[in-house]
């Protein structure tokens, strides 16, 4: 376990990657450093080590338009049959902790369902060596 950092927040622009998922869309995403919350600057540097090969983390969404859910796996997989974070309505912001085997450099894919559009945010709890 680590101190949680801010790997990906959809809803700063600053961050690699950011805006809204539409529905079907994918996104691979770094979870390499910590950022900061606002502003997507680095501040923890490699908070998930080069030679780590599975995180655990929460996964948040808001701002939902309706019915919908997420998966996130890692980087280097491209499609998948199971979900992170499922919900049922407009406006909602839910969140779970998961874990997942790690791609490319250090990398998590975040794939949106084909129903609603939604923001997502992806803090590190931990890792595996």
């Amino acid at each position: 376990p680590i101190t949680p950092v801010r790997a990906f927040h959809s809803r700063v622009a600053t961050f690699p990657d950011s805006g809204l998922f539409t529905p079907n869309s994918q996104r691979v995403v770094s979870v390499a450093n910590g950022r900061d919350a606002q502003s997507g600057a680095v501040t923890t540097p490699d908070a998930v080590p080069p030679r780590a090969t599975a995180v655990t983390f929460n996964a948040t969404v808001a701002n939902t338009s309706g019915r919908g859910h997420l998966s996130v796996v890692p980087g280097d997989t491209a499609a998948t049959d199971t979900s992170t974070v499922n919900w049922t309505g407009a406006n909602e912001a839910i969140a779970n902790a998961s874990l997942s085997r790690l791609g490319g450099d250090r990398q998590l894919r975040l794939i949106a369902g084909p129903s609603a559009t939604f923001h997502c945010i992806i803090d590190i709890t931990g890792y595996y060596l």
